[in-house]
């Protein structure tokens, strides 16, 4: 068994602030999640409820962050 060690560059915290879903409050999220008419546009090419949903969930979430999120 070998023994690695790293080196922390990060810690826990720092870590979760930029690879962790951002949790919003109310003003974020009006912020994030409102959608302009290109993008209502875009989101008209979808029919499926779920396709929607994640369309919209993905644009907020770059929005803040400008990374894309798995959902389960």
């Amino acid at each position: 068994m070998t023994n690695i060690k790293r080196i922390a560059l990060l810690s826990e915290t720092e870590i979760n602030d930029l690879y962790a879903r951002p949790d919003f409050n109310d003003h974020e999220r009006i912020l994030y999640f409102a959608i302009n008419e290109h993008e209502h546009d875009v989101l008209n090419n979808y029919s499926n409820v779920r396709t929607r949903v994640y369309f919209i969930l993905q644009l907020g979430y770059f929005k803040a962050r400008h990374q894309f999120f798995k959902f389960n």
